[in-house]
């Protein structure tokens, strides 16, 4: 199952280090760049301050700071006096407008359905998703599709089953008896099979 992470320099990192372009002592200088930026893409620092950090000369720093401009993993703006210079990690950056589209999503939409399990979770019911309630998934979260788990969890919040670990367990449930029968293969066949449940239910109660 395909995932985008939550926003943490993990993503752009290991883009960087499978770049046959980057040395590791530019991924050095990402990796303090991306530690100064916190939780945003952006840093402001010196080259001084940059050099002590890295323990490189100036002439080092440059080297591999452009190696980064090259490639287009890294801009920088000059600012005036000594303030040194605002460095964007433009990969990260990239990151940060994936996650606010995704993040957009009307989450009672049917569009919804496909955004990836962790961020449909995050926006349905206020937690994050864990990797121990990942672990609770167990196999339906690698195996099945990611409107199969989205609409489980959906339902479980429509039974007003808020705690995240009864979520996890319930929505599990639920996608595992949906595998079970080979009648159901996408989300309209749900909603014709609770149909055809409430229908039956219905006339069992008025004695039909």
């Amino acid at each position: 199952m395909s995932e985008i992470a939550s926003v943490n320099y993990g993503y752009t990192f290991a883009r960087l280090s499978k770049d046959k372009r980057i040395s590791y002592q530019s991924i050095a200088i990402y990796d303090v760049l991306s530690s100064l930026a916190g939780d945003g893409y952006k840093c402001t620092a010196t080259v001084q301050e940059l050099c002590d950090m890295l323990q490189m000369t100036p002439k080092t720093f440059f080297k591999y700071q452009n190696e980064l401009i090259s490639a287009g993993y890294l801009s920088k703006k000059r600012q005036g006096g000594h303030n040194g210079n605002v460095y964007t990690l433009e990969l990260a950056k990239s990151v940060f407008k994936d996650m606010k589209d995704l993040y957009s999503v009307n989450v009672c939409t049917d569009e919804a359905l496909d955004l990836p399990v962790p961020v449909y979770f995050e926006l349905s019911t206020g937690n994050k998703l864990t990797k121990d309630l990942i672990h609770a998934f167990g196999s339906v979260y690698d195996e099945q599709p990611n409107w199969a788990i989205n609409y489980a969890i959906s339902k479980a919040l429509n039974h007003d089953i808020n705690n995240p670990i009864e979520t996890v367990l319930y929505a599990k449930r639920v996608v595992e008896n949906w595998v079970a029968d080979p009648c159901i293969r996408t989300k309209d066949d749900v909603d014709e099979q609770d149909e055809e449940y409430h229908a039956r239910r219905l006339e069992e109660q008025l004695g039909w």
